[in-house]
């Protein structure tokens, strides 16, 4: 009795592990990439944070010297579906979304490194791998 009583535990355990693993990759965990740009010109380095307007996991992406960026949550490649804000910080500033962003010098205006001046949001679902724009202006600085 206690050899089959091992088994079944061994068993649901097994299933809990597998359930929370799919459920970490569901299908609504998309991959999310795209571009900034500062005055139609590439922004060559930074992060870019998609914070989401509900509960969850801020989503972060390294600015390539090209202006592109990837986005992951947690070591995970992608965001979760849903509403987010977004901030543009330059190279070394701090990742939280709770943080005011150190002064180091950068062309990215001030306004974009705070989702609550950035004016920047995004929706993330099916459509975007297809890219995201990120334009970011001086106009006003």
């Amino acid at each position: 009795m206690q050899f089959k009583l091992c088994g079944v535990l061994r068993f649901v355990g097994l299933l809990v592990v597998a359930v929370t693993v799919a459920g970490c990759n569901g299908s609504d965990h998309y991959h999310v990439n795209g571009t900034v740009t500062l005055d139609g010109d590439p922004v060559t380095a930074g992060r870019v944070l998609f914070v989401p307007t509900e509960s969850g996991r801020t989503a972060v992406g390294a600015i390539q010297s090209d202006g592109s960026f990837s986005l992951t949550t947690d070591g995970v490649t992608g965001a979760r579906a849903g509403h987010y804000q977004v901030a543009v910080r330059p190279p070394g500033s701090a990742v939280s979304e709770e943080s005011t962003p150190v002064a180091i010098e950068s062309n990215i205006p001030t306004r974009y490194g705070n989702v609550a001046t950035s004016d920047l949001t995004c929706v993330v679902d099916s459509s975007s791998s297809d890219g995201v724009q990120l334009s970011l202006t001086t106009k006003g600085e």
